[in-house]
């Protein structure tokens, strides 16, 4: 070991305990507890004393990075960054890393984004990236079901819309692939309620009756009740529920919602039983270092048994113990040498508590991903919300586990058939229907009759038009006729009777003494409007090229426009 390694290290705790996933009170005794452990023990980091920070990133992007800025301003200062859970912060964060060149270790992000190591190269996680809950799922159908139709609703994040696309991805190249009717995504907000309903709906409307979620818990709670108010949680449909929240779906001691520990929302139980998910596994009973790690949180948390210790401890307990093995290891200075002490990390091992924690090429760790069943409590094996149906790894594939038999939503154990309902697929391609036949015949008829009204009310709109500007055009015909006769004869007159003219109503005006004003001015008008009658305004000639023809037309031009 190194002798520059300092005598302290700060870890930055990031851990949402609120938001879209509060799972952090739930989560962060076990990264405590590592913390505590390895600080007492003298083999591993001698000398140096592990420190941390703690905070709650809200499952945000902005409140998680601003978090991580601020375990890192002066006078705090942090080595690494230890979290995030949710992956919409985790990548804000992520980039933060990349500035500083300081390892971060996530414990819960699993969006397959992540694993771009061009784009967060200083990222590794302990859990297995959301890629292979796609292949889960798809196996799982694909070999244990004649479903071949399904639906997706997601939110609006990156690590849910790329675990469709890599549901999609494990499609190609399959002699009978899974098709997937319909993607609805959703913006969480104001105003969702709304809009989960709205696209619940059109996913109904399409007669799939197998269909996805995959969200955050706060809108996965919102779109199970949903469904069964529309009557998708009945027998005869299938959810699945994507992503590693959903063993946070209903409040329990190792989940708690809103501080609550044991779920009381009757309907929403009703509405889960026989859901499909898939979550991190625990390790086999028995397994000294996982049944030690259990008895232990069981002790920390004062939890009434194992099963409700949340499986993200396991990952968060891992991590810690990732980052102090690789420090303790290392010959370089830690905090000098960050690209190197990167990679060092990277390709490090150390005992885990489900298995030697490593890392691929992408900083991802593979491994298995349970498949459970939302079981209400039915099943004396289970934990009281969920049992274990099957496990999956990509080598392996999809394998029952023990002899339960899984139930399906509704809560019966008959799969449901395939749907007969007719079923367009994102191609536009469909199945023959009457009902479904008549609806577009008669969709068209109407799109036929109102485009019809349309052209009839907008020829007629047009003809009135025509005929009123056909009657502007013939005024103004007469009237140019009318003002080429008054040129013609205006300009019979020569330029000596018009100075003859205008030399009368000078002489006329001269005639009148200042006394007789009055008279006079009675006069001028009377003799102005004699003339009236013989000129013609300028503003009633059509043009400038008008007024230039003819002697009155220049005289006209020049005196009185």
């Amino acid at each position: 070991m190194d002798s520059t390694l300092p005598s302290t290290l700060t870890l930055g705790g990031i851990f949402p305990s609120s938001g879209g996933w509060e799972v952090g009170p739930s989560v962060f005794p076990a990264f405590q507890m590592a913390i505590e452990e390895i600080n007492e023990n003298d083999a591993l980091l001698p000398g140096t004393e592990l420190k941390y920070y703690l905070n709650d990133s809200s499952c945000d992007e902005v409140v998680g990075q601003s978090k991580v800025m601020w375990q890192n301003t002066y006078p705090r200062s942090i080595d690494m960054i230890l979290g995030d859970g949710c992956s919409v912060a985790c990548e804000a964060e992520a980039r933060l890393a990349q500035i500083w060149k300081m390892p971060q270790i996530s414990w819960g992000c699993t969006s397959p984004s992540l694993s771009n190591k061009e784009k967060f190269p200083f990222f590794l996680r302990t859990v297995s990236p959301d890629t292979i809950t796609a292949a889960a799922f798809s196996s799982y159908i694909h070999e244990l079901t004649p479903w071949r139709k399904v639906a997706w609703i997601s939110e609006d994040a990156l690590l849910f819309t790329m675990t469709h696309d890599s549901f999609r991805a494990a499609q190609v190249g399959l002699d009978d692939p899974i098709e997937i009717v319909a993607h609805e995504v959703f913006v969480a907000g104001d105003g969702v309620a709304t809009d989960l309903e709205l696209r619940m709906k059109a996913i109904k409307d399409t007669g799939v009756r197998i269909f996805v979620i995959n969200c955050y818990t706060g809108n996965a709670r919102r779109l199970f009740k949903i469904a069964k108010k529309l009557g998708m949680t009945n027998e005869g449909y299938q959810i699945f529920v994507g992503g590693g929240v959903a063993e946070c779906v209903l409040a329990n001691p190792a989940c708690p919602i809103d501080g609550i520990i044991e779920e009381t929302d009757e309907e929403l139980k009703e509405a889960v039983h026989g859901a499909l998910f898939t979550y991190m596994p625990f390790a086999p009973k028995g397994e000294p270092r996982y049944e030690d790690f259990l008895n232990k949180m069981v002790s920390r948390l004062g939890l009434s048994g194992p099963s409700l210790v949340n499986a993200y401890a396991v990952a968060a307990y891992e991590a810690v113990y990732s980052y102090a093995h690789a420090a303790h290891s290392f010959s370089g200075n830690i905090r000098s040498d960050q690209s190197e002490f990167m990679s060092h990390l990277r390709t490090s091992s150390c005992p885990g508590v489900l298995s030697n924690v490593t890392y691929d090429e992408f900083g991802d760790r593979m491994s298995t991903v349970a498949v459970a069943n939302f079981d209400y409590g039915l099943n004396e094996d289970s934990n009281g919300l969920w049992l274990t149906t099957h496990s999956f790894n990509a080598n392996e594939g999809i394998v029952s586990v023990g002899s339960y038999q899984t139930v399906y939503t509704g809560g019966t154990t008959n799969q449901p058939p395939v749907a007969s309902a007719t079923i367009i697929d994102v191609a536009g391609n469909a199945s023959v229907g009457l009902p479904f036949i008549l609806s577009i015949v008669a969709a068209a008829i109407f799109v036929i009759t109102i485009v019809v009204i349309y052209f009839r009310r907008n020829e007629q709109k047009l003809g009135l038009e025509r005929k009123a500007d056909h009657m502007r055009m013939n005024s103004m015909r007469l009237e140019n006729e009318k003002l080429h006769e008054n040129l013609k004869m205006l300009q019979q007159y020569s330029k000596e009777e018009i100075d003859m003219i205008e030399g009368q109503i000078v002489s006329f005006r001269a005639s009148f003494s200042k006394k007789n004003a009055n008279d006079a001015e009675v006069g001028t008008v009377n003799a102005r409007r004699d003339m009236a009658k013989l000129l013609i305004p300028a503003s009633e000639l059509e043009s400038e090229e008008l007024l230039g023809k003819g002697s009155f037309g220049e005289v006209h031009k020049s005196k009185y426009r």
